[in-house]
């Protein structure tokens, strides 16, 4: 067999050597005899000693090399001959350091065979194989045959080893001369050797032939004369010494000598190698490092390798990473230490990596660890395509900017970066030094952002997330900074770089620092300060001289005096910061904690908490991370209601501003019983319906005519507006619970706003036009109710369907009545219905637009009840967080401007009112209204800008 490529360039001790499988792969014996010898010995004893009987001299020459040894597995033949002639001079440069491992052997095939030479001291052996005389086929036959067969008293081995004796017997006596002929019918033959076919075989090979004994007419085998046929006595003499390496191998004695042999002379076999002793190696970790560094696995210590890795690498340069990592598993499995750990070292600093890191890269890009054939010198697993290790790179990728972590990704550039460096590929490294958001739609992706909305809106999307994470910042960053090159944004390039990314704008509003999670509060504060009635009363109460009066009433009770301290402390903060506002240059102002206190906590809270220093904080952080946008509206009127009651007498408009009245009809069935209730309200809380398209949906989840169990019964329940609001705040309840994931969940789903909303609609009226008009929208409405139910069932359905479809075959193969039903209905059935459940859903939702379109066209004339569009609340994240920012229309200049905490910036009308998603392409992680504003036509110059007012 050829010299494997792999085995070829190292240099290896004699024991790696022989460890090496180079030589032979079977363990071999060496013959010889034990006999007294004459020459070169002084004893007197031995000088009168027999000379070795000449039979004996032939058969020790029959071996192919006097050195040669006889492999009993293989049925082979080791020789090896001594080649000084071969070796080659100034082939191995570094042989002139002193090496401090003792002779290096180099294997390579020659024409004259596979040489071995030692580069130290100048030495060369060729070593070689030859097949056995005894066939191999004849040993196979004949060794099965006695094993499965054993004589009485006999083991399968023993029955082997006595019939080799009897044969290798016959042959030592023919080799010696002895000619008698052997009986077949003897016991000794028949009942130890046995005649059959495969010994018949053989001895008619070694030219034996059967005649009769004598007189007698029993058959006996007859050797031939093999004095007279050197070749024919050189092939029976090597057969009779492979048999006797036989007997030893299975277990048993030397056959017996000649007849003729003297008593001194004996069998001297053993097992040996024409080199050094084969010791089987201890691990075939430890084994396969050696054989790599060219030492043998029993002398294996820390100076030797290191030398031995050095020697390889001077006369083999481009095993150096072979080696490198051969010496690693050896340290990682001997623990050598010393000077290995330093030589590891400093290989790592010159730019090599571990095996170890080479096998983890592989694990972390889902690669496949790359594992070495079984054999010792198979070739090195084949290096990963680029294809396969950049695909397997941008699938890592791909899954980390899903749901991994920063950790994850660096993981994933380590182990691009390893193989860069194991298998020299360069443009891997630099692709691992890429920025990942490649295409640029994962960078939208993870920001949640879309690609319309504007710099400062992204910024804000990368802070919210950016605040809220401790192990995806930097690939939050690595998004941005794609997104500042792909838009080519040098806004987004200045936030990177930490400058302050939009210059003062005079004539835009001031922005408001966000203090701690009071990003909501500072889209308050600005809504607050734009309504003209507020800061006109601020101001009045700032200006007053006039005494408190004595118990002032607010909401038909009396107030406390923590209320009047509370409410006084507000005005001065608010009085503060609305003259900031109108007259600072800095284009962002930075609202007080005091403030921020008194707006956000009612004084019920305070005093359940205890009051002090303490609470003030706790409560402070708690409703900054827990907000109801309306209950801290409600919570600053009312302190400017205390605030204005506790100096003057006369009633305030402020509670007007916001609060309307409904009616809320009851018709208990079938009675016809009429109740009526008028209820006021500050915001209308509306649900989206999935179904949902604009804000008159949502108003009709409110305004709605139901039928209801009460105490009295089954009744009609009818809610109409009768007082309409000057600010009508519609408040989007998009925060649910979800009963199936048992968490509070966000409904993100897109609410068109329409610049002029008619509540004609909805108002109180008894005019019959009006009636009916109600009662034909109530009866589209229900049956939208009906197709809404019917929808989702459909929903539901179809899905399960198509799964169905594609499970049913396969339970079929291990259910007896699933596989009749399969039988009788083919699998393209459902398939088929499947489709037809979507087709009717489809259908249903079309008649679903159509009713919702029919309802709007009843009421395109009913125009008298108008409402302009002004203030428009964004929340942008989860039910449990996000980021609030505001959208504020300056009706007068008929302009948008978004309050973006310090940031305050023009925007356009589609930017205000589209939340930033449209109904065909709706993004599940857009900024969604929470509280809209309109304002009543007659009245909008209750909203300015405070700046220009």
């Amino acid at each position: 067999m050829a010299l494997p490529p792999r085995a070829r360039e190292c240099l290896r001790t004699p024991a790696a050597l022989a460890e090496s499988g180079l030589l032979w792969d079977a363990p071999a014996f060496s013959m010889a005899w034990s006999w007294p010898v004459q020459t070169g010995s002084d004893d007197d004893a031995l000088a009168g000693a027999a000379p070795l009987p000449a039979w004996a001299h032939d058969a020790l020459r029959a071996k192919p090399q006097a050195d040669a040894c006889f492999a009993p597995g293989p049925l082979q033949w080791h020789v090896c001959e001594q080649r000084d002639d071969l070796v080659t001079v100034g082939q191995w440069s570094p042989v002139d350091e002193a090496p401090h491992v003792g002779p290096l052997l180099y294997t390579d095939d020659t024409e004259a065979g596979r040489c071995h030479t030692d580069i130290v001291h100048k030495h060369a052996w060729i070593t070689s194989t030859q097949e056995a005389a005894l066939p191999a086929s004849f040993w196979h036959e004949f060794r099965t045959a006695r094993a499965q067969t054993p004589g009485p008293g006999q083991t399968p081995t023993s029955e082997v080893v006595r019939a080799v004796h009897v044969l290798a017997r016959l042959l030592g006596n023919a080799l010696a001369g002895v000619d008698r002929p052997v009986p077949l019918a003897g016991k000794a033959f028949s009942q130890q050797l046995r005649w059959d076919a495969p010994l018949q075989t053989l001895f008619e090979a070694l030219e034996w032939h059967v005649a009769p004994l004598g007189d007698d007419a029993r058959p006996a085998l007859y050797a031939p004369d093999l004095s007279a046929d050197s070749a024919l006595r050189t092939r029976t003499a090597r057969m009779w010494l492979e048999l006797a390496v036989l007997c030893v191998h299975e277990g048993g004695t030397p056959p017996p000598l000649p007849d003729s042999a003297p008593s001194s002379l004996a069998w001297h076999i053993q097992r040996a190698s024409p080199l050094v002793p084969v010791m089987p190696p201890p691990d075939a970790r430890v084994h396969r490092a050696c054989a790599r560094l060219g030492l043998g696995t029993h002398e294996v210590d820390a100076e030797r390798a290191e030398a031995l890795f050095r020697w390889q690498v001077a006369c083999f340069p481009l095993q150096h990473r072979s080696v490198f990592y051969a010496l690693e598993q050896l340290q990682a499995t001997c623990h050598l230490g010393e000077p290995v750990t330093t030589c590891l070292a400093l290989g790592q600093s010159q730019g090599l990596c571990a095996w170890s890191d080479v096998v983890q890269a592989h694990e972390r890009l889902g690669l496949g660890v790359p594992t070495e054939g079984p054999e010792l010198w198979d070739e090195a697993p084949p290096a990963p395509t680029s294809e396969a290790v950049l695909g397997a790179y941008a699938m890592a990728v791909q899954e980390v900017l899903r749901h991994g972590t920063d950790a994850e990704y660096a993981s994933a550039q380590h182990a691009l970066r390893t193989l860069s460096q194991a298998y020299a590929e360069p443009a891997w490294a630099e692709r691992a030094e890429a920025n990942p958001f490649d295409p640029i739609d994962r960078a939208y992706e993870l920001l949640q952002v879309s690609e319309a909305i504007d710099d400062g809106l992204i910024v804000v999307g990368y802070q919210v997330y950016a605040s809220e994470t401790t192990t995806r910042g930097h690939l939050l960053r690595l998004a941005l900074e794609a997104l500042a090159e792909a838009r080519d944004s040098t806004y987004l390039r200045r936030f990177l770089q930490g400058d302050d990314p939009v210059p003062s704008d005079a004539t835009l509003p001031r922005g408001l620092e966000n203090i701690g999670n009071t990003c909501y509060l500072n889209s308050l504060l600005q809504y607050v300060c734009w309504i003209a009635p507020i800061r006109d009363m601020v101001q009045a109460l700032a200006d007053t001289t006039v005494a408190r009066t004595p118990q002032p009433r607010v909401g038909g009770r009396q107030v406390t005096e923590a209320e009047r301290e509370r409410a006084d402390a507000w005005i001065a903060q608010l009085r503060g910061l609305l003259h900031d506002m109108t007259t600072s240059s800095a284009p962002a102002l930075t609202p007080t904690k005091e403030l921020a206190y008194l707006a956000l906590v009612p004084l019920a809270w305070e005093e359940a908490q205890g009051g002090g220093a303490v609470a003030h904080d706790a409560l402070l952080s708690e409703v900054s991370t827990q907000q109801d946008v309306c209950e801290c509206l409600d919570n600053m009127l009312f302190l400017l209601e205390v605030a204005w009651a506790s100096y003057v007498t006369a009633p305030t408009n402020l509670a007007r501003l916001c609060t309307g009245i409904s009616t809320q009809t009851l018709v208990t069935q079938p009675e016809g019983r009429v109740q009526t209730k008028e209820e006021a309200f500050k915001s209308v809380p509306v649900t989206l319906m999935p179904d949902s398209r604009d804000v008159y949906d949502a108003l009709d989840t409110f305004f709605d005519e139901a039928h209801v169990e009460t105490s009295e019964g089954h009744v009609q329940r009818t809610i109409s507006l009768t007082d309409a609001p000057p600010l009508l705040q519609i408040h989007v309840q998009r925060v649910q619970y979800d009963r199936k994931r048992q968490r509070a969940v966000k409904n993100q789903a897109p609410l068109a706003l329409p610049d002029t909303l008619y509540m004609d609609r909805y108002m109180t009226s008894d005019a019959p036009a009006r009636v009916a008009l109600r009662a034909e929208t109530h009866a589209r409405r229900q049956r939208m109710a009906q197709l809404r139910e019917r929808v989702a069932v459909l929903d539901s359905a179809a899905p399960a369907l198509a799964q169905l479809s594609q499970a049913l075959p396969h339970l079929a193969d291990t259910d007896e009545a699933l596989r009749a039903l399969v039988g009788e209905h083919a699998p393209g059935e459902l398939d088929t219905e499947a489709q037809r459940v979507q087709s009717e859903a489809q259908a249903l939702r079309a008649e679903m637009a159509e009713l919702r379109e029919a309802n709007h066209a009843d009421w395109r004339n009913e125009q008298s009840m108008a409402y302009e569009l002004a203030s428009v609340f964004m929340h942008r994240g989860e039910a449990t967080h996000g980021h609030y920012f505001l959208h504020q229309r300056d009706l007068k200049r008929n302009e948008w401007i978004s309050f973006n905490d310090a940031r305050v910036t023009r925007i356009s009308h589609d930017e205000a009112v589209h939340e930033y998603v449209d109904l065909a392409h709706y993004s599940p992680t857009g900024a969604t209204s929470y509280l809209v504003v309109y304002v009543r036509r007659d009245v909008q110059s209750l909203l300015g800008n405070p700046r220009t007012a």
